[in-house]
């Protein structure tokens, strides 16, 4: 979501603003700067002589989706639904209100480093001990005793799952989506 601060050119009155497409006079998909109460007062990014807009902020939000089957078992009632596969939800809200996309970006990481909201998420690799485990690990499942086997694939903390005999990344910090079993969790800009 976008907010913004409006300044009357005027009578110099200052009124705190967010951009929304749910508002009357917002015409074909184009967002308008709003006020708490409910009063439009000019589109988003269109010049608005009777106005100085300052302090123009992007808010984050983290989302999840999944398939319609899938979605009946992560779906909780009070998430906001942002898509739908005729009436049961497949794209929801998990958590807003991230002033910027770093911030939103390290609470995705915290979400797939903790594994949460699955309580029995991916591996979490995070220091060079955990590292040292998943080489173990890997090891102990490769089946070529004469050949190491290749974990280039890893380029430091994130959430990994294994796919068929090939282990590989999911989640690397600083990208702004990652899949855990069924469900796709990202960041994306608020409206």
């Amino acid at each position: 979501m976008k907010t913004a601060t409006l300044k009357n050119m005027v009578n110099g009155v200052e009124v705190r603003v967010h951009a929304t497409t749910e508002h009357p006079d917002s015409h074909y998909g184009q967002p308008v700067w709003v006020d708490e109460e409910g009063t439009a007062y000019c589109q988003v990014g269109l010049p608005a002589p009777f106005y100085q807009i300052s302090d123009v902020r992007t808010e984050w939000r983290i989302v999840a989706q999944c398939n319609p089957y899938n979605a009946r078992m992560h779906y909780n009632n009070h998430q906001r639904v942002l898509e739908y596969d005729g009436a049961t939800p497949i794209k929801w809200v998990m958590s807003e209100g991230y002033a910027s996309e770093a911030e939103a970006k390290k609470a995705l990481m915290d979400l797939a480093m903790t594994g949460k909201p699955y309580e029995n998420g991916g591996w979490s690799y995070e220091d060079e001990d955990s590292i040292a485990d998943l080489k173990e690990s890997i090891m102990e499942d490769w089946d070529d005793e004469d050949e190491e086997p290749d974990i280039s694939w890893f380029k430091g903390p994130g959430i990994y799952e294994r796919g068929g005999r090939e282990p590989y990344p999911v989640l690397l910090e600083g990208e702004t989506s990652f899949r855990d079993d069924t469900m796709t969790y990202s960041i994306e800009e608020a409206d």
